[in-house]
């Protein structure tokens, strides 16, 4: 009590749950596929940033 989950602590939670998901275990949350997405939200940010109005590209489907 008194002491929270800390950076390190943290660091070791997302190791662990990638750890799993690569043995087959239950897939991992945000994906590959949430990061791409994020990186074209942000790609669109920069965009406007220099030009205006930018519209963010619209996402493929997800694979399973």
């Amino acid at each position: 009590p008194g002491l929270g989950v800390g950076f390190a602590e943290s660091i070791l939670f997302q190791v662990r749950d990638l750890l799993i998901a690569v043995a087959g275990g239950a897939p991992m949350t945000p994906d590959f596929y949430d990061g791409w997405r994020a990186l074209a939200v942000t790609e669109s940010v920069l965009a406007a940033a220099d030009r205006g109005w930018v519209t963010v590209p619209p996402a493929p489907a997800r694979v399973a």
